[in-house]
């Protein structure tokens, strides 16, 4: 395919270089093999005549024979022949189901084995196979909704259903159960080899890859010739990087077992990967003679790779025609999408995947669905949309907070969500995730650039000489690496929190020949020329952003400002009007154009219609939903507020944001016990949830409780200790709740962990003007105007100099 995309082609390269790995690891979770018993004698309706019965019944058990030789294409015919005659013959239709699932047709394969549970009942016989279809078939919460209470008689059957439920679990990236369901099928029937390979799985999720070795040796100790057991080998070498012993290890399993479909198909790729294009032709044509269903993702991977993307977009859809839900077929869709700049089609198939197999957190295991998320993320970064971007990030930032109250959130997770800030403009906040993100690339052993960033981070957080010598160790990093822009987005994020503007702008210019035609770049540029002033050239900088990447969300906000500050309103209401135009189920655009509405007193109705539009848009999204009942907050209409709130909770129970906006309104509604209730849920769930913990504080204080604030507010920091804001209002709620000397210790101990902050001290400036010791105060707002200075901090200088005129006294020194 000859054309590329501008804006993401780091994301096609991450997207080739993952498949073969999740193609793998794909196909070894399809490659348990079938539960096949020999069948019992079955009820029968009378055949036809009897010639034509005993015909029937002659060809069911020479397919009983081909299919015990693993020649299921053979079984096949010879069944549909058996029916042809005696289409009521209950044993051809259940074992035509068994080859077809072998041959990789798991949808009519369970068509066929769901009517022979329904002509016989025998369920300890048909659900392993049924659970096996619809696994192989995507539909893995199905699974787990008919099968999972199961309980079969006989220990043998129930092995084997829970090896498929083990198998859905692992698909929907549940590892805990699953690793119970693998672990239950080996107590039934000990040493079931399918459930030690789901174990061996588990453990390549989790990165033990290691344990996942021990496994396959242990299984290949016992049973030479385990191809299975060739194949997690296999994925264990890959997770290590070894490509050259995983393909041994696969052409080991084909040399014991040659028709091995899941083998076949694991070379297949292998082959692909390293562009030895007719010898992977070759096995996808056996392959397609052994189990034709599963032939045509392979025709469509290889095509890709050979640059013929219509012969690999027809291929495609044969594939998701017969299987809507294949996980690797989607994934190479989104691939060709995006190829193609259809970037809306790539988000559809991305989504797809993560609803068909939900991750775990973030770069756990090479699973399809956190790969999807990855993919996703960095698509809405590259395409301008850095609070999808944050949507997306949501449940892996949050994964942890459900467990404890531990800072261990995947430092992927953590840059992403800095990058993201860092488009949206806010600096600060880019500049402690960065933070974060290097300190857990530290913990996990990261490469040596990110140690050097990490490093280099450290000595900017201690300030003065240190901060220097952190920032000069970041330029020289960046100029280092001629491809890689970590170090450089890092360190704009560093300069432009400290708005020093100029050296941001040296920065970027390093920065912009890595990545030239990425919007993000011009997008920075326009962040350093606009804080200093120069609204000539910023809006050059962003304009050029936008001709790379029309719909980027982050520069046309910037321009909308710049427009709003010349008195341009109509002309900041055009940009989000065209994106709108061009692309009406925008929810984004929807949602900045109803801001530029609001700031520039467009009409409520046309604002209100925004918001529903973009809800209608996107009703999975929890960020339309709050606006509107922020819209109405605004409006001191708590009403209004209050059943948006209400609609939202209940369309997403599980979203933080929208429990914590329906606390908001219900306050405002006048419903402060409901408030304190819905709050107090979603701080027990979420420990670290700041903004919650501190809305719940905010609504203890206002209801005279600052004493039962000041706990909430305790309990929040222990979960996030040193949170400026929360301390904050703590030495308030403190001073408030008569316990000014424990106010003022907290202020202290902020200033003593971070002498070179404003925060402390401000603080403390705070309590004391509580407490009227103006001349107190005002030493102390002058030594934070000392560390940074800012309108707000002059704002206190200023009252608490006129308030120490009105009392005559002089301040303190």
């Amino acid at each position: 395919m000859k054309t590329m995309s501008r804006c993401a082609p780091a994301l096609l390269t991450a997207l080739r270089a993952a498949l073969p790995a999740i193609g793998l690891v794909a196909l070894l979770a399809g490659a348990t093999a079938t539960l096949l018993q020999n069948a019992h004698a079955t009820t029968r309706t009378a055949a036809p005549n009897p010639r034509a019965e005993a015909e029937a019944a002659r060809l069911v058990e020479l397919a009983r024979g081909y299919i015990a030789k693993g020649q299921y294409r053979a079984a096949e015919i010879e069944l549909r022949n058996a029916l042809h005659l005696n289409r009521q013959l209950v044993e051809a239709r259940s074992l035509l189901g068994i080859a077809r699932l072998e041959l990789g047709n798991p949808l009519d394969a369970l068509n066929d084995l769901q009517n022979a549970l329904a002509a016989t009942g025998e369920r300890a016989r048909w659900v392993p196979l049924i659970a096996r279809a619809l696994n192989d078939s995507g539909q893995h919460a199905r699974t787990l909704a008919e099968f999972g209470a199961e309980t079969l008689p006989q220990a043998d059957a129930q092995a084997s259903l829970q090896v498929q439920l083990g198998a859905a679990h692992l698909a929907l990236g549940q590892l805990e159960p699953a690793e119970r369901a693998f672990t239950a099928a080996t107590t039934l029937r000990a040493g079931d080899v399918k459930a030690r390979l789901g174990l061996g799985q588990i453990h390549l999720r989790r990165g033990q890859v290691r344990s996942a070795e021990l496994v396959a040796d242990a299984l290949l100790e016992h049973v030479p010739g385990s191809a299975e057991a060739r194949l997690l080998k296999a994925n264990a070498l890959i997770a290590r990087g070894e490509r050259t012993g995983a393909r041994r290890q696969v052409e080991q399993a084909l040399a014991a077992a040659p028709d091995h479909v899941p083998a076949l198909q694991g070379l297949a790729v292998l082959l692909i990967e390293a562009k030895e294009y007719p010898a992977a032709k070759a096995r996808i044509d056996r392959l397609r003679q052994l189990a034709p269903g599963h032939a045509p993702y392979l025709e469509a991977l290889l095509a890709a790779r050979q640059g013929r993307e219509p012969a690999a977009r027809e291929a495609l859809a044969r594939s998701l025609a017969a299987q809507p839900d294949h996980l690797l077929s989607l994934m190479l869709a989104a691939e060709l999408d995006l190829e193609a700049r259809a970037h809306d089609a790539a988000e559809r198939s991305l989504r797809k995947v993560l609803v068909l197999a939900p991750d775990g957190e973030a770069g756990a295991g090479g699973g399809a669905g956190a790969f999807a998320r990855r993919l996703l993320i960095n698509l809405y970064l590259a395409t301008g949309r850095p609070e999808r971007a944050l949507q997306t990030l949501q449940p892996w930032l949050e994964a942890k907070e459900a467990k404890d109250a531990k800072d261990d959130v995947a430092p992927e997770a953590l840059a992403a969500a800095a990058e993201a800030h860092l488009a949206l403009g806010d600096a600060p906040r880019a500049m402690a995730l960065f933070e974060r993100a290097g300190a857990a690339l530290a913990a996990r052993g990261g490469d040596a650039l990110a140690l050097k960033v990490r490093a280099a981070q450290a000595r900017i957080a201690r300030g003065g000489a240190e901060a220097e010598t952190g920032f000069a160790a970041l330029e020289k990093l960046a100029r280092a690496e001629p491809k890689n822009p970590r170090p450089d987005l890092v360190l704009i994020a560093a300069l432009l929190a400290r708005k020093d503007f100029g050296r941001a702008l040296a920065a970027q210019a390093v920065l912009a020949p890595k990545q030239p035609d990425h919007p993000a770049t011009h997008h920075l540029r326009g962040l350093a020329l606009a804080g200093r002033g120069e609204a000539a050239a910023a809006r050059a900088s962003f304009e050029r952003a936008v001709a790379l990447v029309p719909a980027y969300m982050p520069a046309l906000e910037q321009l909308a400002r710049l427009d709003l500050a010349a008195g341009q309103a109509q002309t900041a209401r055009r940009h989000f009007a065209r994106v709108i135009e061009q692309h009406p189920h925008d929810a984004a655009a929807m949602l900045h154009q109803a801001a530029i509405l609001r700031a520039t007193g467009g009409d409520g109705a046309e604002i209100v219609a925004l918001y529903e539009r973009a809800i209608a848009a996107e009703p999975a999204a929890a960020q339309p939903r709050i606006a509107l009942a922020e819209h109405y907050l605004r409006g001191h209409d708590g009403k209004k507020a209050l059943a948006v709130a209400q609609a939202a909770a209940a369309a997403l129970p599980h979203e933080a944001a929208v429990q914590e906006a329906l606390g908001t309104a219900q306050f405002a509604a006048g419903q402060p016990k409901e408030a304190i209730a819905t709050l107090q849920a979603l701080v027990a769930a979420r420990p670290q949830a700041v903004t919650a913990q501190a809305r719940l504080a905010g609504i203890q204080g206002a209801g005279g409780d600052a004493e039962q604030a000041a706990r909430t507010l305790r309990r929040a920091l222990a979960a996030s200790p040193g949170h400026p804001e929360l301390t904050r209002d703590l030495a308030l709620y403190l001073q408030r709740a008569g316990r000014p000397a424990e106010a003022l210790a907290e202020a202290r101990a902020v200033q003593k962990a971070k002498p070179r902050s404003a925060l402390g001290h401000l603080i403390e400036g705070d309590v004391l003007a509580a407490q009227a010791q103006w001349p107190l105060a005002l030493a102390a707002y002058r030594e934070a105007e000392r560390r940074e200075a800012g309108a707000e901090i002059a704002r206190r200088v200023q009252q608490a100099q006129a308030k120490v005129k009105e009392q005559g006294k002089p301040a303190a020194r």
